[in-house]
């Protein structure tokens, strides 16, 4: 997975193999990460697909202003 976008330490917007746009979470996953670094499979924990391009938008603006900790508490609780 080839990154497209760093929202912030904890989670990138990536393409996958097929060219597809999705959101990728894991600790420390986009921690001195630029435009076009390949991801370390090992250190995802969540992968979010998004097929509405203004719902992706949207969700990589919450996602930049939500601590990695909620969302990985969320995440447990569900």
């Amino acid at each position: 997975m080839k990154i497209i976008k760093v929202i912030n330490n904890n989670t990138v917007c990536t393409l996958d193999k097929k060219g597809r746009e999705q959101i990728v979470s894991g600790k420390g996953i986009g921690f001195g990460k630029k435009r076009g670094d390949e991801i370390d499979p090992a250190q995802v924990q969540k992968i979010y697909l998004i097929t509405d391009s203004a719902l992706r938008k949207r969700m990589v603006e919450c996602l930049a202003e939500i601590p990695y900790e909620h969302i990985r508490l969320t995440s447990d609780l569900v």
